[in-house]
């Protein structure tokens, strides 16, 4: 079923089908003036003066482009390039040429113009309806021709060509990126893989202690790997586990006195024994003196508290001091890492 619109610029009708106009949303370009215009806004009732006036002569009729779209605000839906419009007519140049006589009747000083070359219609009479048919686009170049003033095949051939126009809803091939190639991605992800082994081997070197406390079988390959880097391998600090359990501080003789302690490892992993501060106060809590005594020093007889250990220690003490004796009245222990 065909469709009979008209465009409102040059009033030139024309044959369509629906399904050119559902895909372009009903916007299609003038064959004629190139005017872009809604098809279905400006139809036309199928009568038999409509279709008389309707030219056989097939005509190719473009989509807007997106130059066209984006002067106008129109929006064009995607058309296949095989897709073209249906014959359209030229306007009776009746008006044209009465306009021209008026203005070089008015204005002696136009020089008057003949056209030796015969007009489309003339040419599709004389022709007849097989070589009107066989070139669809003879009658817009030879039109374009007499209004420009122009040869028949200059600029207007090349513009009606519609193999030398670029098909604008065809998107361009997009220039492969560097970042694309086999060889950077090759080399990406080698650099991400030893970023990575970088990033592990800090963690072993910083988390070392708690590593070999954790997991006991791997602390001979930190010891060889300490060695290479000139580190240790200690055992792990964590004084929140460590528990000072009971402790007692008696006075023996004179200035003598006997610190004893008991303290448990409460965590389940190996711990570091801890120091021991001890600190002498008076009857007013105010500090006489203070002492720190190392694991060594307090008779630990290794370095590392088993998983619920307690380790108990008993140290005998001697007070000096000017009167420090006397005014002992109490005392505080504390479990710490120094």
């Amino acid at each position: 079923m065909s469709l009979i619109t008209r465009c409102p610029a040059c009033e030139t009708m024309f044959k369509i089908v629906p399904d050119q106009l559902r895909v372009s949303d009903g916007w299609v370009r003038c064959g004629q003036c190139d005017e872009i215009f809604d098809a279905s806004a400006n139809m036309v009732q199928e009568t038999p003066g409509a279709t008389a006036a309707v030219a056989g002569t097939a005509a190719h009729w473009a989509l807007a482009s997106a130059g066209d779209r984006a002067e106008t605000g129109m929006k064009v839906a995607p058309l296949e390039a095989s897709e073209t419009m249906s014959a359209r007519v030229l306007p009776t140049p009746q008006p044209l040429t009465s306009g021209l006589a008026a203005t070089t009747a008015e204005d002696p000083s136009i020089p008057q113009r003949v056209h030796d070359e015969p007009t489309a219609a003339a040419l599709a009479s004389e022709a007849g309806p097989s070589e009107a048919l066989s070139d669809p686009s003879g009658r817009r170049r030879t039109d374009r021709g007499l209004e420009g003033g122009e040869a028949p095949g200059g600029e207007a051939r090349r513009r009606t060509d519609p193999t030398s126009v670029p098909l604008s809803f065809m998107p361009e091939r997009a220039v492969p990126s560097v970042w694309q190639g086999r060889g950077m991605r090759f080399s990406l992800a080698l650099s991400a893989v030893v970023l990575l082994l970088g990033l592990c081997a800090q963690v072993v070197y910083v988390e070392r202690d708690r590593i070999a406390a954790m997991e006991p079988s791997v602390r001979p390959w930190l010891v060889r790997l300490c060695e290479w880097q000139g580190c240790t391998v200690s055992a792990l600090q964590r004084i929140d586990s460590i528990v000072v359990e009971s402790s007692s501080f008696n006075k023996l003789r004179g200035d003598a006195y006997r610190l004893n302690f008991s303290i448990k490892n409460a965590a389940a992993i190996d711990l570091a024994v801890p120091a021991v501060e001890l600190t002498l106060t008076d009857s007013q809590d105010q500090v006489l003196t203070r002492r720190v005594f190392l694991g060594a020093e307090l008779g630990a007889k290794t370095s590392v508290l088993a998983p619920g250990a307690e380790w108990q220690g008993s140290w005998g003490i001697s007070v000096k001091g000017t009167g420090i004796s006397d005014h002992i009245s109490g005392y505080r222990i504390l479990a710490f890492y120094p």
